[in-house]
């Protein structure tokens, strides 16, 4: 066997990054109330702890579903990874926080997103009826007004899912890859 295959396979047991490094989370922040841009902007750059250690947090405010959706595309060519998105449900023109929400995760599937309203009217079946039972796990529901708290708290648990499932996919993969190098290794010595 060759030392390269055992070295990773060594860093597979311990649990370490494989293939590559996310040294950027994205977060999209959608809300067409400039208050509540704002807030959310303080509340997260002022917090602590969002981002698993070593990687850097950048947040987008827009005002509508559409500029949400110009802006996931806009980062696809940036470093890092849009990991987050927290979007308010009720937003003018046609495209609404679910709607957007849908939209994002056609683009980055492992994208989580917290939804949020200050219409508390039967939110959470408006979300069990749109969203597909799939992705709801990616989804979670804050009520408006909120506390610092409890939006920080929201985002820290959606971006470690998102980087938790994103390690979890890498190691997969490099999983796939030593396997084959390990059964045409084995090829080769039957040869």
């Amino acid at each position: 066997m060759s030392k390269s295959v055992l070295e990773r396979l060594a860093l597979a047991d311990r649990g370490e990054e494989l293939g590559g490094k996310v040294e950027r989370a994205h977060v999209l922040v959608v809300d067409d109330d400039p208050n509540i841009l704002k807030l959310v902007e303080t509340y997260l750059t002022g917090a602590t702890g969002l981002a698993p250690a070593g990687i850097e947090m950048q947040i987008h405010p827009v005002a509508s579903g559409e500029d949400g959706i110009a802006t996931a595309k806009g980062l696809r060519g940036q470093p890092g990874r849009l990991t987050c998105a927290l979007l308010d449900i009720v937003l003018p023109g046609g495209v609404d926080g679910i709607d957007t929400c849908l939209a994002l995760w056609e683009a980055e599937p492992s994208l989580q997103c917290v939804l949020m309203t200050g219409n508390g009217v039967r939110v959470e079946e408006q979300i069990e009826k749109r969203i597909p039972a799939p992705l709801l796990p990616k989804c979670d529901y804050m009520p408006k007004p909120f506390s610092r708290f409890a939006m920080t708290q929201r985002i820290r648990r959606a971006i470690h899912a998102w980087h938790s499932n994103w390690l979890e996919e890498v190691r997969r993969g490099e999983n796939i890859k030593l396997v084959l190098e390990l059964g045409a290794l084995v090829d080769q010595s039957t040869d």
